[in-house]
């Protein structure tokens, strides 16, 4: 008759048990911690390999950042952005500042990633706009600008000129946002053409707040922290370089589609070159 020996049963003590959690806690946050790195340097075969070993794609660092934020802040190519991508990281997770992945790539002119980003749907966070613009000093208060005759109404925004602090401005709305003040609507309705308005103004807001230059019409401040968001730039009488040709009988269209006559500027030196007509300014007699 044969024996059987019963092994013991191997009991683990809490702190035991607490000791493994421990190790398998680090053996996590160093797979993620690699991942940053390896984004950082672009290594794609380390990336890959990483989160084929479960390495969290959002994980997110001291500074609130992911590997997507690092990918996008870095200048590092479309390639790693998308193998990220790919592996579902959150295009609208922010970091300890408010920032969004698409907001840190505007910022270090990563435009490959931009693009990327924007095709995945991702917007400008008004976060980090109004972040950005109390510690550049340039928040407005709504109720120190005086709205008053319309300037103009396109598809989507309206123009008012306007007085800040004594200075002729002007004034600049989403159209469907400031139709809503108007008639006293909530919010909560804004339909999907007047969240995209809303989007393009903010765009707008960040590429002027970036612009100074002697033909350019002067941004000086957004409101950002109050419904309708707006944007105040300084009024010129002349009209805008659209307005100006139209006046000497000269159609837009047949300007040569690098230059400006008004500044001898490249379109392609702005960042956002179908707004160019609106900024230049007019210093005609």
């Amino acid at each position: 008759m044969k024996t059987v020996v019963l092994e013991p049963e191997i009991q683990m003590s809490d702190s035991s048990e607490s000791t493994v959690a421990s190790m398998h806690h680090s053996e996590v946050y160093d797979r993620c911690t690699a991942l940053c790195y390896a984004t950082a340097s672009e290594d794609i075969v380390t990336m890959t390999n990483l989160m084929r070993a479960k390495a969290d794609v959002n994980f997110q660092d001291y500074l609130g950042q992911t590997p997507l934020h690092i990918a996008a802040a870095s200048g590092a190519n479309m390639e790693v952005a998308a193998l990220l991508i790919l592996h579902e990281a959150n295009i609208h997770m922010v970091d300890k500042v408010s920032q969004t992945p698409l907001d840190l790539a505007i910022s270090s002119r990563n435009s490959q990633v931009e693009q990327l980003l924007r095709a995945k749907g991702a917007k400008i966070q008004q976060g980090r706009l109004n972040n950005a613009a109390i510690q550049g000093c340039w928040a407005i208060d709504a109720n120190d600008v005086a709205v008053g005759a319309e300037l103009s109404c396109t598809l989507k925004s309206r123009v008012f000129r306007g007085k800040w602090r004594t200075i002729d401005v002007v004034v600049k709305y989403p159209l469907e946002h400031v139709e809503a003040l108007d008639h006293e609507e909530a919010d909560e309705d804004t339909s999907p053409l007047g969240q995209l308005q809303y989007e393009e103004v903010l765009h707008e807001i960040d590429i002027l707040q970036s612009l100074r230059h002697p033909n350019l019409v002067l941004f000086l401040g957004a409101c950002l922290q109050d419904q309708p968001v707006m944007f105040v730039t300084e009024y010129m009488p002349g009209g805008d370089l659209e307005q100006y040709y139209q006046a000497q009988g000269k159609a837009c269209t047949h300007l040569p589609p690098t230059s400006s006559p008004s500044t001898g500027l490249g379109q392609s030196t702005l960042p956002c070159p179908g707004i160019f007509t609106w900024l230049l300014s007019m210093h005609h007699p």
